[in-house]
């Protein structure tokens, strides 16, 4: 029988991955990344650390390095052509072999870049094992071998990471989604994710978010384009009370608690922008930034709705599913936003 709780170390796993969806090369892309973590670890003496750059150097080239290297050669070829006098330029078939081996030495260090950033990710954790699933494998290293961007790279790695801790973790369309994002792109939806609340939504009333940037309508329906939110006039989240009317929601780190008083609705609806389902499976791997103004406004909102606004820090579940916090911070409304105007 099979122990399914067997564990071994992610980076075996990782390179299972690798292996997958790259072949045999996945082998010395993370035995250079091995090389250089043990011997960052084992340096004793300056001989110990010279060799650690040597490695580094080595196994580090670069994409930028590559294209700048196709530049000059390019450069070198046309002055070559101008000054035989040639009309036309022909292709030969060594220029097509040069195309192509440019093209494999570029997109072979976009992959080693995503996999040694994952093993970085990974470190000494341990994982289920199980088998990678090939469709998966297959189309993420599709994907990473045009991502040329350090700050892209990462987030694939973290997706590839993810996937090594948690199969299933991260859907083939959200894949494709990230695939055609910019940079830029990705910039922007972090700083909406600073955001989100619950995992999946952003309190969105004009009247109280119209001085956070990232939330401005522009931004919201470009970001709406890639596939990660739904923007809309109707949209609303809503929360469950649970004992003592009272609602417990994520927000960063912590917890938010909503506090119901007596007159309030028995059903809380909050106006929203919602996260896809590329959009939530993105927004796991953001690092984001707490925003207590944000807060604060949201707490103006729920004051009128006849609610309280907390935040819940060191927060852990008790085996009778309740939680335990080690402090509750009141919300206090912010006290320059924007007067009630309901009738």
């Amino acid at each position: 029988m099979v122990d399914v709780n067997l564990k071994i170390p992610a980076i075996e796993k990782l390179l299972d991955y690798a292996a997958s969806g790259i072949g045999a090369t996945a082998g010395p892309m993370l035995a250079n990344w091995r090389a250089s973590r043990e011997g960052k670890a084992r340096i004793t003496s300056a001989l110990a650390d010279a060799e650690v750059r040597r490695i580094e150097v080595e196994s580090d080239v670069g994409a930028l390095r590559i294209i700048a290297a196709a530049q000059a050669e390019a450069r070198r070829s046309i002055d070559t052509t101008i000054e035989s006098g040639r009309g036309m330029v022909e292709i030969t078939r060594g220029d097509i072999t040069q195309s192509i081996e440019f093209q494999g030495r570029k997109r072979l260090t976009n992959v080693r870049s995503v996999v040694e950033e994952a093993a970085d990710e990974l470190d000494d954790k341990e994982v289920a094992d199980h088998e990678p699933d090939p469709d998966w494998t297959a189309r993420f290293f599709d994907c990473v071998q045009d991502v040329s961007s350090q700050d892209m790279q990462k987030i694939w790695a973290k997706l590839l990471s993810g996937e090594v801790e948690s199969p299933g973790r991260t859907s083939l369309r959200t894949l494709d989604t990230l695939r055609n994002m910019t940079k830029k792109d990705a910039i922007l939806f972090k700083n909406i994710c600073d955001f989100v609340i619950g995992g999946d939504f952003v309190f969105y009333d004009w009247k109280y978010v119209k001085q956070y940037s990232p939330l401005e309508y522009d931004n919201l329906l470009h970001i709406q384009d890639c596939g990660l939110i739904n923007v809309g006039p109707n949209l609303v989240e809503e929360v469950a009370w649970g004992d003592k009317k009272k609602a417990l929601v994520t927000y960063q780190d912590g917890v938010l608690m909503i506090s119901g008083n007596p007159d309030a609705d028995d059903e809380l609806e909050i106006p929203a922008i919602v996260l896809t389902t590329a959009g939530k499976e993105l927004f796991r791997i953001a690092q984001c930034t707490l925003h207590m103004r944000y807060l604060q406004s949201f707490s103006r909102f729920l004051q009128l709705k006849s609610c309280e606004l907390s935040y819940l820090e060191g927060v852990r579940p008790l085996p009778d599913g309740t939680l335990r916090y080690a402090r509750r911070i009141p919300i206090e409304p912010h006290p320059e936003q924007v007067e009630d105007t309901t009738p």
